[in-house]
């Protein structure tokens, strides 16, 4: 028998509340930041930003996983300065290191954010799909098709309703050929005698 599918935007995925994920995003970056500043200069205790980076994005929304990218570089800095260890040490490396743990957090933030529209693009578009499959009961003559409950329909109307299908009609050129060939047949059996009366 014939079935039709259409796909729910998210029927099979559950979703985390956004409290849920804004609490473990700022959990993330404070105890990070925390660690940050107990931490000698020269450790990239940075890298767990890209963390919360990562949860930010299940938010889909575009201005909070840059919000939360753009506050993982300021304690990024930050947890710099206020490390423990004389100011003079600030090498090359101090300054690779979190230099390297920004670009991770941006690239990480882009990636994600580009990742999020192809998801919904993909969900509208799976939105709008339906889906005609099975075994489809086709008349041999007339080529209606018989549905669930027994009954014939003729072929554009089934499909029109069952999907998102629309026809235009026209004539392929061998119908076309045979058509022209049957016109003066059928105007010569039309044809009317003339009538003799007055």
């Amino acid at each position: 028998m014939m079935t039709l599918h259409s796909f729910p935007e998210k029927e099979a995925q559950k979703d985390w509340p956004p409290k849920v994920l804004w609490g473990t995003c700022l959990v993330i970056m404070v105890l990070t930041f925390a660690l940050d500043v107990h931490l000698p200069l020269g450790i990239a205790s940075a890298v767990p930003y890209i963390l919360a980076v990562l949860i930010a994005a299940f938010l889909r929304a575009t201005p909070v996983l840059f919000g939360v990218a753009l506050a993982s570089s300021f304690l990024t800095v930050l947890g710099m300065v206020y490390s423990p260890g004389p100011a003079q040490i600030l090498s090359w490396h101090v300054l690779s290191n979190r230099g390297l743990a920004i670009f991770s957090i941006w690239i990480v933030a882009v990636i994600m954010d580009h990742r999020n529209s192809l998801e919904a693009k993909k969900e509208a578009a799976q939105a709008r799909v339906r889906i005609l499959e099975g075994l489809l009961a086709i008349c041999a003559n007339c080529k209606k098709i018989r549905d669930d409950s027994n009954v014939w329909h003729q072929l554009e109307s089934y499909i029109v309703t069952h999907s998102e299908a629309s026809f235009t009609h026209g004539l392929c050129p061998v119908c076309l050929e045979q058509s022209l060939r049957e016109i003066p047949v059928m105007k010569n059996s039309l044809k009317i005698p003339p009538s003799n009366t007055f």
